[in-house]
């Protein structure tokens, strides 16, 4: 159990299949189940760049594209660098 293994006490609250997918990158910490996780959260992540550029100016210059790259990084390093252990949710 994946709350048992790394001191998460508060998964009540996530799907199951999130569950599994932590629950495999944590175990593994391969690529592979990096990716899954990743994907599983692209919703979120387009969610999020389509509201901030409805946000901002024209005129600013800021694509979509541009948007949802920088999240994607930033979502690679939120995954790799996340200590279920920290019990911060």
């Amino acid at each position: 159990d994946f709350g048992e293994i790394k001191g998460v006490t508060d998964v009540a609250r996530m799907p199951a299949e999130e569950l599994e997918l932590w629950t495999a990158y944590q175990t593994t910490r391969s690529i592979e189940d990096r990716n899954r996780l990743l994907e599983w959260y692209l919703p979120v992540r387009d969610r999020i760049a389509a509201h901030v550029a409805s946000r901002v100016p024209v005129w600013v210059g800021i694509q979509v594209e541009d948007l949802l790259a920088d999240a994607t990084f930033g979502m690679l390093d939120a995954i790799e660098s996340f200590d279920p252990a920290r019990q911060v949710t």
